[in-house]
């Protein structure tokens, strides 16, 4: 089992459709005692664990990350213990299985290693394991399985219910009765180059098992269900979640995690919780005023703007991905923050339109030049020279607002540009010393800078995966945030007041 980045993003705990709450005091996902052993270790199928096993504690954190603190040291295949850490240094992961004291749930941590521990002669030694992928579920995974694969994985998309415009509850009451119903929304399906992407809707009532016949709560939300062409690892699993997180939060101006996913075993029906470290995301879930799109409006092409996201990343790198991460919800400086929005703009620029040819004039001059040096420097020269002739950061920041749909005065649009190249020099090669001296509000210009080019580069990626001009120019100019989105542009001088 191989290691895998960390994931940013999560905080609903969905496996199976039960929701399982979190521990207040700790602020863990799951803290609890259990029995563990390695996972290729054999036993009778009438026993829940092998005769040499190991009690310990386990830990989720609400970031995802998983730790396992032994009381013991896990045997060896014939009984006896890793005494020192060492040993293990340098060995690849290993899974260790484990079932849980309290709730019975089955664990399994896909790639675990050492993380410390303590050697004792006069007492008990322990062992301390760190898991980067853990799996948790009501029923135990499968025996001796050589690598586990993944056939789907489905996320409950609670909390994006103005962004879909979920919401087909109705209430009739009369003088004698009250009337619920709900209209059933049948499942949406696209094809992507992963696979198929799905839509389920879902309502779910309190009725089932309940002690209080005078209560009654309902709950609608859709689900995402990602079904893959074949079995696929943690890692493929965890790639597609990134993918469409980072899509999401394009769609909705917001960082609101998607939930942990349920994930099926391949050539089973086992479902699984799949835990892995991430950062945290927003509390708060979008609100229909603040989404540049609502998927109604993208409904039909919602499959193809995955693939295009997707796509996006592998041709565009950071052109795609600078942009959702100053989204995140994590404490940047301010500096770090412009010079992300900058660096990825130029990025975008030179893998979607390219560098121009140099003219005839200037490579006549470079030829010249190289002609007149002495064979020992000629090479390090024409190195020297080999960017001469591109579009400088300002040319290229002109090239990428000109296509926008919107139109902006050509010298406000020059000045704007200019500032935002100097600015970004000035960062890079001299940590903003200059425009500091030269400005007694530094942070309030840089501010304004990157509320501009955020509203701007957020329409450049939404336009290039598929959204159409009309929709971008509706939230631009006469959608809910065109007041705010008028406000950062006419503060970043790139707009007049009065236009």
């Amino acid at each position: 089992m191989s290691t895998a980045p960390n994931f940013l993003t999560q905080t609903a705990i969905y496996s199976q459709g039960i929701n399982f709450p979190e521990n207040k005091l700790n602020d863990c996902i799951i803290d609890e005692q259990g029995h563990f052993w390695w996972y290729d270790a054999t036993y009778p199928d009438n026993h829940f664990a092998p005769e040499h096993h190991v009690t310990g504690r386990l830990k989720i954190d609400k970031t995802g990350a998983t730790n396992l603190d032994l009381d013991g040291l896990m045997p060896n295949a014939d009984g006896s213990g890793e005494f020192f850490a060492s040993v293990t240094d340098g060995q690849p992961p290993q899974a260790i299985q484990g079932i849980l004291k309290v709730s019975g749930r089955h664990v399994l941590l896909l790639d675990a290693v050492r993380n410390g521990g303590t050697f004792h002669s006069a007492r008990f030694s322990h062992a301390e394991y760190f898991a980067t992928f853990s799996v948790v579920g009501n029923e135990p995974p499968p025996r001796r399985a050589k690598a586990f694969k993944f056939s789907e994985f489905d996320v409950a998309l609670k909390g994006f219910e103005d962004w879909l415009d979920v919401g087909s509850i109705r209430v009739a009451r009369t003088s004698r009765t009250l009337k619920l119903s709900n209209t059933r929304i049948p499942d949406l399906a696209y094809e992507t180059s992963s696979g198929r992407l799905i839509f389920k809707h879902h309502l779910n009532d309190s009725r089932s098992g309940s002690p209080r016949p005078y209560e009654v709560a309902l709950r609608e939300y859709l689900s995402l269900q990602m079904r893959f062409k074949r079995g696929e690892s943690a890692e493929a699993v965890l790639s597609e979640l990134a993918v469409l997180q980072n899509l999401f939060i394009v769609l909705t101006d917001s960082d609101f995690p998607l939930p942990w996913p349920t994930v099926t075993l391949s050539r089973s029906r086992k479902k699984f919780t799949l835990y892995f470290r991430r950062l945290p995301g927003s509390d708060v879930p979008p609100k229909w005023r603040d989404c540049p799109v609502r998927f109604p409006q993208i409904k039909d092409s919602f499959g193809e703007m995955c693939s295009q996201w997707k796509a996006g990343l592998k041709e565009h790198g950071a052109g795609y991905f600078a942009f959702p991460s100053t989204k995140r919800k994590m404490d940047q400086y301010t500096e770090n923050k412009f010079s992300n929005l900058t660096y990825g703009l130029e990025s975008f620029h030179r893998s979607k339109i390219g560098s121009r040819p140099r003219d005839s004039g200037l490579q006549t001059k470079i030829d010249e030049i190289l002609s007149q040096v002495g064979a020992k420097h000629r090479r390090w020269l024409q190195g020297a020279l080999q960017f001469q002739g591109e579009p400088s950061l300002k040319e290229r920041l002109i090239a990428l607002f000109s296509m926008l749909p919107i139109e902006f005065d050509n010298s406000l649009l020059d000045d704007f540009a200019k500032r935002c190249a100097d600015l970004r020099n000035d960062i890079a090669h001299f940590g903003g010393k200059r425009t500091r001296e030269s400005c007694a509000d530094f942070l309030i210009v840089v501010s304004r800078l990157i509320e501009a080019l955020s509203v701007l580069y957020h329409m450049i990626l939404l336009l290039d995966i598929g959204v159409s001009e009309t929709l971008v120019r509706k939230w631009a100019t006469t959608g809910h945030q065109s007041h705010v989105i008028k406000y950062r542009l006419i503060a970043a001088g790139l707009m007049k007041k009065d236009s």
